[in-house]
């Protein structure tokens, strides 16, 4: 089952990855979307203007009616758990995974995006 929250993000940037063993990224200055090998880093919507609703879940549970579109897919390592942290590394939410997951992540917008959905693709 997804897990869903609505928070205020600090520095408007949220991080994907496994919270014990996660490196981030060498570069957060990409756009949107920065990816490492065990870590990806999410420039969403400024803290001062609206909190973001972030989700993490199964592909089955990607909601169709949000104009959700996709900005990132592939393979990132982890020791078995996955999880969508602040900059001040509070887990916002967490799941177990197998070892190196495939993961991709949608947005509504590519600028400062409101909602994120993190979906995990079984294999």
């Amino acid at each position: 089952m997804s897990q869903n929250v609505c928070v205020e993000i600090p520095n408007g940037l949220v991080l994907v990855l496994d919270p014990d063993t996660g490196v981030l990224p060498e570069d957060l200055d990409k756009g949107l979307i920065t990816v490492g090998p065990s870590s990806i880093a999410i420039v969403v919507m400024n803290p001062f203007d609206d909190d973001v609703s972030l989700s993490l879940g199964k592909a089955e549970e990607l909601p169709t009616d949000k104009g959700l579109e996709l900005r990132w897919r592939g393979m990132l390592e982890t020791s078995g758990r996955l999880g969508i942290i602040n900059v001040y590394y509070e887990v916002l939410l967490e799941m177990p995974v197998a070892g190196t997951v495939e993961i991709s992540v949608w947005t509504e917008r590519i600028l400062e995006p409101e909602i994120v959905w993190v979906v995990v693709h079984e294999s």
